[in-house]
């Protein structure tokens, strides 16, 4: 208890410094659109302090609440899903996708608090939580002198993985994020991530990974998200029918030849996981193009179809259509 009133007395001192630095004082001379940043990284700040306080138990009973509102009420996104699952699943009842569907508000829920939740504890409590399976491979004779690529996806709490990867291993992480457009936020973010040996790159900046090529380090992709640009992507099947990837873990692995491994996230049960290091391709150089997206694209379709409700179907995820790729490129 005296440790957790300590916590507590810490992060109100960090308010009292954040509320200083942050020139409240000056608010009304800011523009208006500073002021809409400030106030969002207030109330940011405020629900990290404030999920930061609650025990596990308190934080899943929000989870629960919050996923009632996002798909019974607010039906957040719920077309989306129900259209994302009936594409992905025809084989099952329209029951079976409902009650998929409302489990993924629940993973969706527990997932963003987790995330929050994260910032008021310490490595030795997430490493409780977060198990690795095999960090063994990291250290294998075979990768010794070459960096190795891990490839994720939005499984069950990935967010946790970028505080519990560094403690398994002795090299560099190099975790690529994107930028949030709120800089307050994103600076807060940024801090806070960066524990140990990691270190943040931002997507828009992947030609900086080339002063970490001879780095012996671990490059940290999530890379299962609807490309912005479908014209340069890299499209494979996955459940069925002709999907877009981001083309940046096939651009990096052939052309520095680096192993690519699948970081495979499982739920044991609420609030504990395990990540297991899944090989792709040893030697990426050698693939013909596409061939390592396939292969990233089939297993991670695999360990979805086992608890598919761990993935985030309210992505619009088959937003873009090879058809249309195909017509523009026509016309």
């Amino acid at each position: 208890m005296r440790v957790r009133l300590r916590q507590i007395g810490d992060e109100l001192r960090k308010e009292k410094e954040f509320f200083w630095h942050c020139g409240i004082f000056n608010f009304t001379l800011q523009t208006k659109e500073k002021q809409m940043e400030f106030l969002s990284y207030l109330f940011f700040r405020l629900l990290v302090w404030f999920i930061g306080i609650l025990p596990f138990r308190a934080v899943y009973w929000f989870s629960d609440f919050t996923a009632f509102i996002l798909y019974a009420v607010a039906g957040y996104r719920k077309k989306v899903v129900m259209d994302n699952l009936k594409s992905s699943f025809p084989e099952k009842p329209e029951e079976e996708l409902r009650k998929i569907a409302r489990a993924t508000y629940r993973n969706l829920a527990d997932v963003t608090l987790e995330g929050i939740k994260v910032f008021s504890m310490n490595t030795a409590e997430i490493l409780k939580r977060y198990r690795a399976v095999n960090p063994e491979v990291l250290s294998l004779p075979e990768y010794k002198e070459k960096s190795i690529i891990t490839v994720s996806a939005h499984l069950c709490n990935w967010e946790w993985g970028a505080f519990t990867l560094p403690e398994h291993t002795a090299r560099k992480v190099v975790a690529f994020y994107k930028p949030l457009s709120n800089k307050s936020i994103d600076s807060y973010l940024r801090k806070n991530r960066a524990r140990g040996n990691t270190i943040l790159l931002s997507i828009e900046k992947t030609s900086e990974i080339v002063k970490h090529r001879n780095n012996k380090s671990v490059w940290v992709l999530i890379a299962d998200q609807n490309p912005s640009n479908p014209h340069k992507s890299v499209w494979v099947n996955f459940f069925g029918r002709p999907t877009a990837f981001l083309r940046g873990p096939e651009l990096m692995g052939k052309k520095y030849n680096l192993p690519v491994f699948f970081v495979e996230i499982r739920r044991i049960k609420r609030g504990n996981y395990e990540y297991e290091l899944i090989p792709v391709e040893d030697h990426p150089a050698n693939l013909q193009k596409g061939e390592l997206t396939k292969k990233f694209a089939n297993i991670l379709e695999q360990s979805i179809r086992k608890n598919p409700e761990n993935w985030l179907w309210t992505h619009r995820r088959w937003k873009h259509k090879i058809e249309d790729i195909e017509k523009e490129k026509k016309s």
